[in-house]
């Protein structure tokens, strides 16, 4: 159980930084590595508990656009963990995004490379 948990963090932690790579002016992580891990506990945390009731809220939407509100989905919850971090950590550690668009691309690539990561499990 244990074992399953760190490897979520690590694989969250590893999904920024890829999001990081592909996005370099764009995705800013302050705060070094101990970002990319409290990033990996915070996502995981919403990713089990908001994620479900976000899919809920928005499957007419996602009826109607073919599935594209995932890619809503994954933004808000990276929004939400964003804020989630600069609230606990008073800025020290966290992300900067500037912009919707930046956000919907974040989200779009980080919901990608889940997807890739959960059709390997």
């Amino acid at each position: 159980m244990i074992q399953k948990i760190l490897i979520s963090i690590a694989l969250n932690s590893l999904v920024l930084k890829i999001t990081t790579l592909i996005l370099p002016n764009t995705v800013i992580v302050n705060g070094g590595v101990a970002t990319f891990i409290y990033f990996g506990i915070a996502f995981g945390v919403l990713n089990t508990i908001l994620k479900p009731i976000l899919n809920i809220i928005t499957l007419p939407l996602r009826f109607l656009t073919l599935g594209a509100s995932v890619i809503l989905v994954n933004t808000l919850i990276l929004f939400t963990t964003n804020i989630g971090l600069e609230i606990l950590f008073k800025n020290q550690y966290s992300l900067s995004i500037e912009g919707t668009g930046n956000y919907l691309l974040a989200g779009l690539i980080i919901g990608t490379i889940n997807w890739i990561k959960n059709l390997i499990k």
